[in-house]
């Protein structure tokens, strides 16, 4: 029998499709995946130049940052700050959350504390440190004598009057403190390199550098976020969900004498500016630390000693950002000091703070229209 001619409408199958070998099309290499198009390799090439560029802008506005500054071994510096912020704000960081506990409910903790922990106790501890520091300091010995005295004073002054409430005590204290902040702060850091234009309070030449209306954009710019912070903390008193304190500001803080208050609002600027955003800030970059780094600290630093004013007290972690931002682009501090007086003064006298808010912010805009926060004319120049 003659066999049937072959189909010729079927094409030959190779060997290797009959042995499973998967087969390639011309210009390809068996058994690799098929290489990428020129659009493809563009894209690709694209977004690895954007992912470098962007890295590069991080990198120097990072050394612009750190620019003059010395570095510190990560655990050095840790251990300077916390050591400053247990020294001047210890009961502060440590008791006032507890007053949390009693607001949602909890056992009244604070009726545990002894009473002679406090501002006199601050002053004291930071006097003792103080003293401990000055025989090693460079200055003449008149100078180290005469400061060397008024140290000890200051802390015979402070044990004295340890645990003791009186018109004289809520007055004087809150002047102490800010004394004792300032000096401790800069015998520390200027051991180490530290100057005060590191810390915010440059001198001239670097005054004249920068543009001339960043102060008060700065200033400006502070104020209008403390303000937003008072209306998101309105508004959170405001939710019957949330537990809230049944004290007053004063009567929390234990003060009964309107100057004494007065005095007290308007120098916490001077410790929490200078100590939360200032130190804290300059210390972690001698640390070389992430800048997000600095800005959960100053959250953190700010909201834990607010938290006797309850839930509300964490709004204040919006203004903090806004000066942490401030401070690390501009590296000022003073007016970041004085804005946080003006607005303490102005609720104190329950000024119209939503007025002073549309003005300050009103003024921010334009000086950031007019360019003023340019960080490397700022504080760069000494």
């Amino acid at each position: 029998m003659i066999p049937p001619p072959p189909d010729r409408t079927t094409t030959p199958t190779s060997p290797q499709a009959q042995a499973g070998t998967p087969t390639s099309t011309p210009g390809e290499v068996p058994g690799r995946a098929p290489s990428p198009s020129v659009g493809s390799l563009a894209r690709r090439s694209v977004a690895a130049s954007a992912r470098a560029a962007q890295a590069a802008r991080r990198d120097a506005a990072y050394r612009v940052l750190v620019r003059g500054l010395p570095e510190i071994r990560p655990a050095r510096a840790y251990l300077l700050l916390a050591g400053l912020l247990l020294a001047l704000t210890g009961p502060d960081l440590v008791l006032n959350p507890l007053v949390l506990v009693d607001i949602v409910g909890g056992p009244d903790l604070m009726d545990h504390v002894p009473d002679w922990v406090g501002d006199a106790m601050i002053i004291a501890v930071a006097a003792g440190w103080l003293l401990a520091l000055l025989p090693r300091s460079d200055r003449p010995l008149p100078v180290r004598a005469a400061l060397m005295i008024a140290a000890a004073a200051l802390a015979v002054g402070a044990i004295l009057t340890l645990g003791e409430s009186s018109t004289f005590t809520e007055r004087a204290d809150p002047i102490g403190l800010a004394a004792v902040t300032v000096w401790l702060c800069w015998e520390v850091l200027h051991r180490h390199g530290i100057t005060l234009t590191h810390l915010g309070v440059p001198g001239p030449s670097a005054v004249k550098a920068a543009h001339p209306a960043q102060g008060a954009a700065v200033f400006s710019t502070a104020l209008a976020a403390q303000v937003i912070t008072s209306m998101i903390m309105a508004w959170l008193g405001t939710k019957s969900w949330l537990p809230h304190p049944t004290q007053s500001q004063a009567e929390a803080l234990g003060i009964n004498d309107d100057t004494a208050f007065l005095i007290r609002a308007s120098l916490a600027g001077v410790r929490e500016e200078l100590l939360w955003v200032a130190v804290a800030a300059v210390l972690l970059l001698t640390a070389r630390r992430h800048v997000w780094t600095i800005y959960t600290a100053a959250v953190v630093l700010r909201i834990a000693p607010h938290l006797y004013l309850g839930f509300e007290g964490a709004a204040v972690g919006v203004f903090a950002a806004v000066h942490a931002w401030l401070f690390l682009r501009t590296r000022r501090l003073l007016p970041l000091v004085l804005a946080h007086a003006v607005y303490n003064v102005a609720v104190v006298y329950h000024r119209d703070t939503f007025a002073i808010g549309v003005l300050a912010a009103a003024i921010a805009t334009a000086c950031i229209a007019a360019g003023t926060f340019n960080r490397t004319t700022a504080a760069e120049a000494d």
